[in-house]
């Protein structure tokens, strides 16, 4: 389960979020790393709704690519709540990616069901015309992952 944001220096701040720009070996930002942080650990189009914000692909793109500038030798990009996830009324996490057009890799949280799900988001992935590079399995707090060429 995913823990509420803290705020730090006046502003929400998660521990997915600074764990990413601890271990990042570029220096940006907290607001680089994770541009949109939300008070409650939900679905981001639900959030986005209680807060009165509003989250689009296009917007989404433009942080990216933004943080995309500062010189890199290696990037990922990290989606939120997985590849069909609604963003808003109309756009989808995947629209982001589909903007971009990266690569894509999959990760699995291996529990009852995930051969299943898995499947079904690699022919997503594929229905949307992006290459799948690989998948990782998340075996969660076993602090164990396997990374597969596929």
């Amino acid at each position: 389960m995913q823990q509420e944001p803290q705020e730090v220096d006046g502003a929400l701040r998660n521990e997915d979020g600074l764990l990413i720009q601890q271990s990042s070996s570029v220096a940006l930002p907290y607001e680089q790393v994770n541009p949109v942080v939300f008070a409650q650990p939900i679905a981001p189009h639900i959030a986005a709704m209680q807060e009165n914000r509003l989250i689009t692909a296009s917007r989404l793109e433009g942080f990216i690519k933004g943080a995309l500038l500062t010189p890199h030798e290696f990037a990922l990009v990290e989606g939120a709540g997985g590849w069909r996830v609604p963003l808003n009324d109309r756009e989808l996490l995947s629209d982001v990616a589909k903007l971009l057009g990266f690569p894509v890799i999959l990760v699995v949280n291996m529990k009852l069901g995930c051969l299943n799900h898995a499947i079904l988001t690699a022919e997503s992935i594929a229905r949307d015309g992006l290459p799948l590079a690989g998948w990782v399995a998340n075996t969660g707090s076993r602090k164990c992952h396997i990374m597969m060429r596929i």
